[in-house]
């Protein structure tokens, strides 16, 4: 009738706790992905190093034979580094193919998955020459595997 009128208010619902928890959970999911990349990417310096090693140790020393058989010194490193830069590709591809299939939307939206992807391929072409260097402080492969293991793990 006359006089009366109809207020309406808007307000968004509350959330519901499903929602919290499920911001929780997707939070701890990529919290642990990422833990679960860094522990694998770490047994590739540590693989790499123990080959090094292996090369140079007196039962084996396959890297004197190389390089008195003719091998140039800048040859042998170059092979190894393009040879080591070869076999990454595929934990590279693997890991990245894994994102996709698991859809880890931290590693894949909103332009990561092409950040991810650079990020990865950098740290196989510094990894690689880091552990050459780093081979020359051990004397057996299997402690310069477990030691750069460990190093490449915490840091």
């Amino acid at each position: 009738g006359p006089g009366s009128e109809i207020v309406t208010l808007n307000a968004p619902m509350p959330r519901a706790r499903t929602e919290s928890f499920d911001k929780i959970v997707n939070g701890l999911v990529d919290l642990v992905s990422t833990f679960v990349i860094i522990i694998a990417f770490s047994w590739v310096p540590a693989t790499i190093v123990a080959y090094i090693v292996r090369e140079r140790e007196e039962h084996h020393d396959s890297k004197h034979q190389q390089l008195i058989s003719g091998v140039k010194l800048l040859s042998y490193w170059t092979a190894n580094y393009l040879w080591d830069l070869t076999l990454y590709l595929l934990p590279l591809g693997l890991s990245m193919l894994c994102m996709v299939i698991c859809n880890i939307e931290v590693f894949l939206q909103n332009g990561a998955a092409f950040a991810t992807a650079v990020t990865f391929m950098g740290y196989g072409v510094a990894v690689v020459p880091f552990s050459y260097v780093i081979s020359f402080a051990f004397k057996h492969h299997t402690s310069a595997q477990v030691l750069v293991l460990v190093f490449n793990f915490v840091t």
